[in-house]
C-alpha cells in the first residue's frame, strides 16, 4: 500500500545538525571514492561490516554506516553500540517538534487510514494492526 510510506518522506529539509541522513538530500551526496568504499562494504558479508574502520572523506558517512547497521544489521553492533542505538532509536522517534517523522506521526497516520477506504476490510485491519503491534514493539524496545 504505497499511500502508507508517502509520510515517511514529506516534511521541510532536515537540519545537518540533528539530521546527519537526511543531510544527503539537502547538503550534498557522497564523492566517489566513499560511494565505492560504501558498495564495497554493503556488499561484503555482515561481519566485514561490523568491523568496518569508517575513515570516509565525507565525515557524515561513520555516522550514518552507524545508524545502517543499527537499523539492518543490529547483529553487528557491539554491547555498548547496542545501547548507545536503542537510545538513539527512542530519543528520535519520541521526538517533538523535529523535522523527521516520530511515533506521534506514524499513529497518526494509521489512524487516518484506518477510517480510509481500502483500509476498512479484512485484509486492511489486519495490516493496520500489525503496523500498530510494530510500533508498540519497537517503543517498549
Amino acid at each position: 500500500r504505497p499511500e502508507a510510506v508517502i509520510w515517511v518522506y514529506a516534511g521541510p529539509a532536515p537540519d545537518p545538525a540533528a539530521d546527519v541522513d537526511g543531510t544527503l538530500y539537502g547538503h550534498g551526496f557522497l564523492s566517489r571514492a566513499d560511494r565505492s568504499r560504501l558498495a564495497a562494504l554493503l556488499a561484503g558479508p555482515p561481519d566485514a561490516l561490523a568491523r568496518a574502520p569508517g575513515g570516509f572523506d565525507d565525515a557524515r558517512l561513520d555516522e550514518m554506516l552507524w545508524r545502517y547497521k543499527g537499523r539492518n544489521l543490529p547483529e553487528a553492533l557491539d554491547a555498548a553500540e547496542r545501547a548507545r542505538w536503542r537510545a538513539e532509536r527512542t530519543a528520535r522517534l519520541g521526538a517533538k517538534d523535529v523535522p523527521w517523522r516520530t511515533f506521534d506521526d506514524f499513529d497518526a497516520a494509521l489512524a487516518e487510514a484506518a477510517g480510509s477506504p481500502g483500509w476498512t476490510d479484512d485484509e486492511g485491519r489486519r495490516l493496520l494492526g500489525a503496523l500498530s503491534a510494530w510500533r508498540d514493539a519497537l517503543a517498549a524496545a
